[in-house]
């Protein structure tokens, strides 16, 4: 799982947190409080589809690859549920702005069950994506739940690849 926007911004909140001590529960108590207080502003991405190669460009205010089916915990009703690590390709899971209706319509048609309801909610199946800042603060970007920094980003995937980062 790899996204931008209020994700990444938990990510970066969640950077001086003692996830120990709560568990999934800090995640929870730190998306409430970032969801009702916080703006996320619009951001440009680039999505190349997996099947035509074409690219399709749009504003959104969150953004996230995915390859599992379940987000788990609050956040399992929030995929298609169609997603697996062993996809060719990444499901993208899209916002488009105003976040303060299409962050809760996002949460209430995924636990309802009726996505496809939602205006606001794109799902697509991508060989790969960008994303380019559209204000002074780029929003924040995260990787399988750790923050990376803030975009520009692009995200793709490498076949049969493996790579380690670690520190000097």
């Amino acid at each position: 799982m790899a996204g931008a926007g209020p994700d990444g911004m938990l990510s970066h909140e969640m950077l001086t947190v003692h996830k120990s001590v709560l568990g999934r529960m800090a995640y929870y108590l730190h998306a409430a409080r970032i969801f009702g207080t916080r703006r996320f502003p619009a951001f440009q991405v680039g999505l190349t589809d997996a099947e035509s190669g074409t690219t399709e460009t749009c504003e959104a205010v969150s953004v996230m690859a995915v390859r599992v089916s379940d987000l788990g915990g609050l956040f399992s009703k929030l995929t298609r549920r169609s997603g697996s690590i062993h996809q060719p390709t990444l499901e993208v899971i899209l916002l488009r702005p105003p976040a303060f209706l299409s962050l809760p319509l996002w949460f209430l048609s995924g636990w309802l069950g009726v996505h496809k309801l939602n205006p606001f909610l794109q799902f697509a199946n991508v060989s790969s994506f960008v994303c380019g800042p559209l204000s002074e603060r780029p929003p924040h970007f995260q990787a399988d739940g750790e923050w990376i920094g803030r975009i520009p980003m692009a995200v793709s995937l490498l076949p049969n690849a493996l790579r380690i980062l670690i520190p000097q």
